[in-house]
């Protein structure tokens, strides 16, 4: 997969105008990479059901959409190019992404004689469970190395991987910058390899088409509340389905173990061995919803509109005297700034009293990259294609009041 110049048209007048008629904030809005802004449509299904739950009783609510529920996977599956038996639905991206982690611990046994290789990219919950992976069984963590663009360093991390490497966690966007790494190269020269691709689609998925088989990659993980506008408290988790019948969860299904022998279990089918009784039943029928929203609209057309208002961004805060961008003019979605002289804490207030939401790329959410190259902590402005020019001209507005 490549960046989004190629892919398809913007949406067009008319798709834009009903989709900003859904968004009732009166800020403008330029966190889609923290929380972008739900949907009518997913806030309406959310709302019925909780008020059904209200009505009800929350299990019996959930007894009268077992059918929606349990389509759930068969969803977001279509989202990523996968099967329903590879998909579940979790709380959180950090939820997801550890319990693939210490699963594949637990089932391959890793030990002092294995290693993790992990871009210098990683957010800062991946980099926090390997250090605990690295705590607790010895396992070595090997870091590659990024390009000064942003990109990750491909030829290295293949020369990181040898006999002891299981896995290869690969970040599809930073955090911080707008930067592309192209998976689907980093998937065919791991693909006559025996280690298991990870990939944190955290910032891409719904800003980018994503096929896991086309990338070739074993695991995928992102949270709902970002770019594909879900509610928060969801997200998305793909693994592989050969890979996903040799795990063995750290915490069973509901029912799988008789109460007569505690040492046999028959595991459900690929990822319905992750799933879990207990979750947020309107959150998960919101996620299917934004999954469905975004699939209408068209993923090609969402990434070319995005990049387009991106470019718009970095236009306009290039305009602005004294900023200076810690990416490149080829970011997309997550484009940062720092000021010469204020620091990124008093930016962000210093816009939000004029009504633009920005955030702070805190030098923790992204460690490795922190230490290696200069640039956090700063200004994060993450526009979408609900973004107007309206709201850019705001941003630009508010930017030129800065001291």
């Amino acid at each position: 997969m490549t960046d989004a110049p190629s892919i398809g048209l913007p949406l067009d007048a008319d798709t834009l105008r009903r989709v900003a008629t859904e968004v009732t904030s009166r800020r403008a809005h330029f966190n889609h990479a923290g929380m972008s802004l739900t949907p009518r449509p997913v806030v309406d299904r959310m709302e019925r059901h909780l008020a059904l739950e209200a009505e009800l009783g929350g299990y019996e609510a959930a007894e009268a959409v077992a059918d929606e529920l349990a389509a759930v996977p068969a969803v977001l599956a279509r989202l990523l190019g996968a099967t329903a038996d590879e998909v579940a639905a979790a709380e959180s991206a950090t939820r997801a992404w550890e319990t693939v982690l210490w699963s594949l611990a637990e089932t391959s046994d890793y030990g002092k004689s294995d290693r993790i290789v992990v871009d210098q990219f990683a957010y800062a919950t991946v980099h926090s469970a390997l250090a605990a992976l690295h705590r607790s069984r010895g396992v070595a963590v090997a870091v590659v190395p990024a390009h000064d663009d942003g990109r990750i360093d491909l030829d290295a991390m293949v020369d990181l991987v040898d006999a002891r490497t299981r896995m290869v966690v690969i970040t599809h966007m930073p955090t911080h910058v707008g930067t592309v790494t192209d998976v689907a190269a980093a998937g065919r020269l791991l693909r006559n390899s025996d280690v298991v691709f990870a990939l944190d689609i955290s910032q891409t998925l719904g800003q980018l088409p994503i096929d896991v088989a086309a990338i070739g990659c074993d695991v995928a993980f992102a949270p709902g509340r970002k770019f594909l506008r879900a509610p928060r408290g969801t997200a998305v988790l793909y693994v592989q389905a050969a890979l996903a019948e040799r795990l063995v969860p750290l915490t069973l299904p509901f029912g799988v173990v008789p109460a007569d022998d505690l040492s046999r279990f028959v595991l459900p089918r690929g990822l319905r061995r992750l799933d879990q009784f207990e979750y947020g039943v309107a959150a998960r029928l919101g996620l299917a919803e934004a999954a469905r929203y975004a699939m209408t609209l068209g993923m090609d057309r969402i990434a070319a509109t995005t990049l387009d208002r991106s470019r718009a961004v970095i236009d306009r805060v290039g305009s602005v005297k004294g900023l200076r961008l810690t990416g490149t003019a080829q970011d997309r979605g997550i484009i940062s700034f720092v000021h010469p002289t204020l620091s990124p804490d008093e930016v962000v207030a210093r816009l939000s009293s004029h009504e633009v939401n920005t955030w702070v790329n805190p030098s923790g959410g992204a460690p490795f990259d922190a230490v290696a190259r200069p640039g956090l902590p700063s200004v994060r402005v993450s526009p979408h294609y609900v973004t107007s020019d309206h709201d850019i001209d705001r941003l630009e507005d508010a930017l030129r009041s800065l001291p």
